[in-house]
């Protein structure tokens, strides 16, 4: 017998599962390179995106997220071997009336734009029948695959995920309160939320 390397202990933990799911990315987000693209032939998951750092589980997009990809890699899947996603696990995702965690994508390598090619970020996304919102995506490159030297604590992964939607579209005094609550978390996380805090005060100026 033998002591288990730190990769075996990491592998014996994943969930046993066909695709890429929530609970895969309880460590913070990921980053990764789309290697493939195809059908599943079923209905409710009709893609399988092939990621790098999980070849064997395809990351298999909702509907949301499907349109996010259309338009940010166009409409020749063939194409979209070599692009860069940001996956994130959502916490407040619900499936039949109570709570899913959701694999959500925050970044691409091409940003979405509409058939005219006006570039749309923040991108419009449905969370319910009722409540629509917007999700501001982040602009990956190739040095955005570099490793973070932190990872994002358990315990803010809610807040992060509800303050990426909030923040898309929040008033000013919704972000002078997240400007201070932000003061108090780690600094992953106000690295994560920087970028759409910044954008949307210049929203609010223009």
């Amino acid at each position: 017998m033998r002591t288990p390397t730190p990769e075996e202990i990491e592998q014996a933990c994943e969930p046993k599962s066909d695709q890429l799911n929530a609970d895969t990315l309880l460590g913070g987000p990921i980053i990764v390179r789309i290697t493939s693209f195809a059908l599943t032939g079923k209905d409710t998951q009709p893609w399988a995106v092939g990621i790098d750092k999980y070849p064997t589980r395809p990351f298999k997009p909702c509907k949301t997220m499907r349109r996010i990809l259309k338009a940010s890699f166009g409409k020749k899947g063939e194409l979209w071997v070599g692009e860069l996603l940001k996956l994130f696990r959502d916490p407040t995702v619900t499936y039949g009336g109570k709570p899913s965690p959701g694999v959500r994508i925050s970044g691409v390598s091409k940003l979405p734009t509409n058939d005219q090619g006006v570039i749309i970020n923040p991108f419009p996304i449905t969370i319910s029948n009722r409540e629509k919102s917007e999700i501001l995506l982040e602009l990956l490159t190739d040095e955005s695959t570099a490793p973070a030297t932190e990872a994002i604590p358990f315990e803010d992964e809610e807040f992060l995920a509800t303050a990426r939607v909030e923040l898309a579209a929040a008033s000013e005094e919704v972000l002078k309160g997240y400007g201070e609550r932000l003061k108090k978390k780690s600094k992953p996380v106000q690295d994560a939320l920087r970028p759409i805090y910044k954008q949307r005060v210049k929203e609010l100026k223009e």
